[in-house]
């Protein structure tokens, strides 16, 4: 019985600390959410990309890459799809930027950046960002490591 008094105690400062945090980060402008849009200022993305281990933020990017395929729902011949998508592409292009530091998930980044390839042309017209994004798909498709193994 005491274990479980001591672990809602425990709890209950945790969540006190927690909000205490949150607000603190909000109070200087470091986080905000508004109408289900939240945004986090640079200086704290880049505290908390520098405090992740190498291994943490292979991790986190694959993380990321996967939720983007989840989300990616862009059908050239259904409209309504476009803008849902059109909110994604920018954050494809900035993990894309990651993958390529950190030679990682190059097959999975490669077909998002495909599908924004699609997106660039047939939305917006964009030919020469359509293009961008395929040599881009193409340079990470190369680097990718073989999966077949090498005779000798």
């Amino acid at each position: 019985m005491q274990d479980d008094a001591d672990d809602k105690c425990c709890s209950e400062a945790l969540d006190e600390e927690s909000d205490r945090v949150w607000m603190l980060i909000k109070s200087y402008s470091l986080l905000s959410v508004r109408a289900y849009h939240g945004s986090m200022h640079r200086l704290l993305q880049v505290v908390i990309r520098a405090s992740h281990s190498p291994e943490e933020t292979r991790v986190h990017v694959g993380t990321c890459v996967a939720a983007l395929h989840q989300q990616w729902r862009f059908e050239a011949s259904d409209a309504s799809s476009w803008e849902e998508s059109g909110v994604l592409v920018e954050h494809i292009k900035c993990i894309a930027r990651q993958v390529g530091v950190l030679g990682v998930h190059y097959l999975e980044m490669a077909k998002l950046l495909t599908a924004c390839a699609e997106y660039y042309s047939v939305v917006l017209s964009q030919f020469h960002e359509a293009e961008k994004a395929l040599q881009q798909a193409i340079h990470f498709q190369q680097a990718a490591p073989s999966r077949t193994p090498q005779i000798l």
